[in-house]
């Protein structure tokens, strides 16, 4: 019984089940994994589309979703793994965060990494970039950093510009926007890389909050959070039992 137990439970009340009964048009865009349908977490969406699209495709079909649904109460979840290993940022991005005279092995070119792999499968491309990366060499470690950077840079440039459109089309000062992560990295911390641990740089991520016209900007809050306060704290802002 390949995945058992790997289900979200039927009992727990999933966010934009909540919305969605409370009058929200709800969509998702994924790319999957650990947030799949087959795991439950298609659950109150009306529209749910899952797939490994590129991250400008994504926020196409979420500026047009967002579009059609304008003047309703709209919950829109969009996730990617543009961030995630293999580190594959755009080359203009990798210009600004790699070293020139880095001269290691790591491929970060995905044409490169297929045609290796002889496949464009998210595993297999891990795999085969994982092959190339050495991490007792420390230049090959902060080339990993780097890369990460760049990527970490590929998206904020493609959020950035999502949210600059809806702004333009006077929908930004209506939505309350959350920017967060399931988890960190690590680049040799504890001689480990990736994310399998428990230790801080795993398990602190990043949790960014824009109320509706932009209210409290600026505000930092000093003690910890959790993903567990999440939930609670958006149903709270909509005034959502």
């Amino acid at each position: 019984e390949e995945g058992r137990g790997r289900s979200l439970s039927p009992g727990i009340p999933t966010l934009a089940e909540r919305l969605s009964e409370s009058g929200f048009a709800t969509a998702a865009l994924t790319e999957g994994g650990n947030v799949a349908a087959a795991l439950g977490f298609d659950r109150g969406f009306g529209l749910h589309h899952e797939g490994r699209d590129a991250l400008h495709e994504h926020l196409e079909a979420a500026a047009a979703w967002l579009a059609e649904h304008r003047g309703a109460r709209r919950f829109l979840f969009l996730h990617t793994y543009a961030v995630h290993d293999p580190y594959l940022p755009s080359p203009s991005a990798a210009q600004l965060f790699t070293d020139p005279a880095y001269t290691g092995g790591i491929v970060s070119d995905r044409a490169v990494l297929e045609e290796r792999a002889g496949d464009a499968d998210w595993l297999s491309l891990q795999q085969e970039f994982w092959k190339t990366v050495d991490g007792r060499d420390p230049s090959d470690v902060r080339h990993l950093r780097d890369l990460y950077d760049a990527g970490i840079r590929t998206t904020d440039d493609a959020i950035g510009r999502f949210l600059d459109r809806l702004e333009r089309a006077g929908d930004l000062d209506d939505l309350l926007v959350v920017v967060t992560s399931d988890h960190g990295e690590a680049f040799g911390e504890h001689g480990l890389f990736l994310h399998e641990t428990l230790f801080s740089e795993n398990v602190r991520v990043p949790l960014l909050i824009r109320l509706p016209g932009g209210y409290g900007g600026g505000r930092v809050q000093d003690q910890p959070v959790g993903h567990v306060d999440l939930v609670p704290t958006l149903l709270d802002a909509l005034e959502v039992d």
